[in-house]
């Protein structure tokens, strides 16, 4: 993955017991129609949690999407795990990541 991806002010890091959501201005990534966001978590081993670690589906409000809210307890302290994001934009696709910390 390519450093032009990562989110602005990854890695985050995040207690594993917060549950709130990442919103995320899309707008960077270019000006237009938003649609078909798809949120994926993977751990360190490079399995996709995303079923375990969130809860709901991700949403956009204007420029802005908004991921599934997280479960808490579900990430491991001290483990980092990769959040991919992707969405498309005038019909074409596009991806983003971060790197969360699980801490206590």
């Amino acid at each position: 993955m390519a450093n032009e991806r990562r989110l602005i002010g990854s890695p985050f890091q995040r207690g594993v017991d917060e549950t709130r959501p990442y919103r995320v201005d899309v707008s960077v990534w270019g000006a237009g129609t938003y649609a078909s966001p798809d949120v994926v978590i993977v751990d360190p081993t490079g399995e996709d949690v995303t079923g375990t670690v969130l809860s709901g589906s991700a949403s956009f409000s204007g420029n802005y999407l908004t991921t599934p809210d997280f479960v808490a307890n579900a990430m491991a302290a001290g483990k980092s795990y990769t959040m991919i994001i992707s969405w498309t934009v005038n019909g074409k696709t596009v991806s983003t990541f971060g790197l969360i910390e699980a801490q206590l």
